[in-house]
């Protein structure tokens, strides 16, 4: 899996999530969740280094059939957020990342 790439991780987790979402969803017939990414910044070749987790709203579904556009939006937040924090040269960019 590529650690710096926060898309890729998110498609390469995509078909462990909606297994487990869907699991829970059989036993509890509805589901408030959201998924997080806590991702660790670097700047200046390293010197600097700082750990942010980005976590969008919670999100309820209520049938497999709404998973894949929750999962959608929370990734989108997530990305959104991302290139709030990296753009307009601040000079960080991403050194790792996990998606809990």
């Amino acid at each position: 899996m590529n650690e710096v790439d926060p898309i890729i991780q998110m498609k390469y987790l995509a078909t462990r999530e909606e297994v487990i979402i869907k699991r829970a969803l059989k036993i509890h017939k509805g589901l408030t969740f959201n998924t997080s990414m806590e991702i660790e910044f670097i700047k200046n070749d390293g010197e600097v280094k700082n750990i942010f987790t980005f976590t969008p709203k919670l999100m309820t579904i209520n049938s497999k059939y709404e998973i894949s556009n929750a999962r959608y939006v929370m990734n989108a937040h997530i990305n959104g957020m991302i290139d709030r924090y990296t753009n307009q040269g601040s000079g960080w960019v991403i050194k790792s990342n996990k998606e809990s």
